[in-house]
């Protein structure tokens, strides 16, 4: 696959949360020999998955090679943006609150105008790293909300996804006001049925867990219950661990159960199988040979050799057929 429409295809896997299939993908592009400006966007959405997974290792790995790119490819308006909101999730995760803050304020200050497109998501990160601050004094956190409230009234909201950023960052910015009433709810609630429009399930998840915040602060227990139920769920489909632990504390918190299929995934699937091989192993049960696989799976016959290889590794088989006939022996395929 040429890198630049691997990375087009990279980035919608991610915002899908396809992120295994995104990964496979990226990892691929990034072994290629790119220039730097071919380099930027499958490290930033490497780094993205890693850093949502908790995977603080790759996701400081990618941001490293990020920082040391050229100036120019790193100074461009849309690039800027993009690194930045990186930044501030870096800096959040270790709980940087003062680090997060002047990565927004610098990116703040360094882009003029910008495209929509990278803009409201770096307001949105922006202002959740001023919602997570509590003591803001000494950062003048007044006046970076100031200027993220006045950059965000001037920016346009074209198409869906826009509306669905703008829409978090004004409950962010309700959030950051100490909202945890029906509004702040409502403003929660309307920010999850955006993005699950737009079967985003991180950023439905992320909404659902700050919905049911407000709602548990505003005594509805059962509310609580209900959207974390679902944030959960999501959050455990894309193997979401730091939001999985916001999300199960909260549940401790405000003493509800949160019923998910969890443990269910948790569960090794026969052989240690992962997803991908099932996939996989499903179209060579199906007689179809690498290239037509790669083509299926948008991946490459090499990557596709692969997970053949590990697929008859795990079932001890020999050939293609010994495998097609242990995936229709053991029921490995039922489901799928």
């Amino acid at each position: 696959i040429a890198a630049p429409i691997a990375g087009n295809l990279a980035e919608s896997l991610t915002s899908a949360g396809r992120w295994d299939e995104a990964v496979e993908i990226l990892d691929e592009v990034l072994g290629l020999d790119l220039p730097p400006l071919g380099r930027f966007a499958p490290l930033v959405f490497r780094a993205q998955i890693a850093a949502a997974r908790g995977d603080e290792e790759t996701a400081g790995r990618m941001l490293g090679e990020l920082r040391s790119l050229p100036a120019g490819v790193r100074a461009e308006s849309q690039r800027l943006l993009v690194l930045a909101r990186l930044e501030i999730d870096a800096r959040l995760a270790r709980g940087d609150l003062a680090g997060a803050l002047d990565a927004g304020r610098a990116a703040l200050a360094r882009s003029g105008p910008a495209d929509p497109r990278y803009l409201w998501p770096l307001l949105a990160t922006a202002m959740r790293a001023c919602a997570e601050t509590s003591a803001p004094g000494a950062y003048d956190l007044g006046r970076l909300r100031q200027d993220l409230e006045l950059r965000a009234a001037r920016t346009s909201q074209p198409g869906p996804v826009l509306r669905a950023w703008a829409t978090t960052f004004a409950a962010e910015a309700a959030r950051a006001d100490g909202g945890h009433d029906q509004a702040d709810q409502a403003g929660w609630d309307g920010a999850a049925s955006a993005w699950a429009a737009l079967a985003q399930p991180q950023q439905e998840a992320y909404a659902l867990l700050r919905a049911a915040s407000a709602a548990s602060a505003d005594g509805n227990r059962d509310g609580a219950a209900v959207r974390l139920s679902r944030a959960a769920d999501l959050a455990a489909r894309l193997g979401a661990h730091p939001l999985l632990e916001e999300i199960s504390a909260l549940a401790r918190r405000a003493r509800v159960d949160v019923p998910t299929r969890r443990e269910q995934r948790a569960q090794p699937a026969p052989f240690n199988l992962t997803e991908r091989e099932l996939e996989v192993l499903r179209l060579v049960a199906a007689g179809r040979g690498n290239r037509d696989i790669a083509a299926e799976l948008f991946i490459s016959p090499k990557t596709a050799s692969v997970h053949v290889s590990n697929i008859l590794g795990k079932l001890g088989v020999g050939s293609r057929g010994e495998a097609a006939a242990t995936a229709y022996r053991q029921h490995l395929l039922d489901d799928r």
